[in-house]
């Protein structure tokens, strides 16, 4: 019997690597990154990818919403916004890369690091 569980242990424990997260997915509590840093390699109608390859990893949260106003004057569009948080020296970060959709292919429009 205890032979059994020692495999049984074994064989979890063996998997468990396979549920750690990615590490080029940093979380928050380990992402030492400085975003203020990073957000200088961002482009102007840079595309996504190259955009997500420029900051080093995935961002944490990406949201498609309406950008801009709606007063009739000028009209909303059609956006995403990717963000990323840090967490260098225990100090807070936020980076986030609003982007608009030229030619089937998102694009940065601006972005902000706070």
């Amino acid at each position: 019997m205890v032979k059994r569980n020692f495999i049984v242990l074994v064989a979890l424990l063996a998997a468990a690597p396979a549920l750690a997260p990615h590490p080029r997915q940093p979380t928050l509590q380990t992402t030492t990154v400085n975003l203020s840093e990073a957000a200088r390699r961002l482009k102007f109608e840079q595309p996504e990818r190259d955009a997500i390859a420029a900051i080093s990893w995935a961002p944490d949260s990406i949201e498609e919403t309406t950008c801009g106003q709606g007063d009739g004057s000028r009209l909303g569009w059609h956006c995403r916004i990717l963000r990323y948080n840090s967490a260098p020296n225990g100090k807070q970060q936020t980076l986030q890369i609003f982007e608009h959709e030229a030619d089937g292919e998102w694009r940065v429009l601006n972005w902000i690091a706070f």
